[in-house]
């Protein structure tokens, strides 16, 4: 599906996967936040620069298009029923952790029954 509401063309963007052309509403949108220096050699920046330790360094912000059947391969959504692809709305995430049911811990004491050995 498209989400062009009235207008007759949209302007085409790259796949970032597979360099296809895609109408821009037709397209997933991912928009990554990335340091641009990993975080080993930002402690070593961060130790050798004059400044101080409260220098910020900067961050790489990209917005990425995907086509529908690129997005489907690199698991960014799912494929949904026929009736499912309607729903528009975005479901909201929820970590793998947080999935995981907590293991109760016991709060009643169990008696102890003493055996006696002969």
């Amino acid at each position: 599906g498209k989400n062009r509401k009235n207008r007759g063309r949209v302007r085409n963007v790259v796949c970032a996967s597979s360099k296809r052309l895609i109408p821009k509403d037709k397209a997933i949108k991912k928009y990554v936040i990335r340091n641009i220096v990993d975080g080993s050699s930002q402690e070593d920046i961060k130790n050798q620069s004059a400044f101080g330790s409260d220098i910020n360094i900067p961050k790489m912000y990209h917005k990425m298009y995907y086509s529908v059947s690129c997005a489907i391969h690199q698991r960014l959504v799912r494929v949904r029923s026929r009736t499912d692809r309607r729903v528009r709305g975005f479901r909201k995430r929820t970590n793998k952790i947080q999935q995981r049911p907590k293991k109760q811990e016991q709060t009643e004491e169990k008696p102890v029954v003493a055996t006696e050995q002969a």
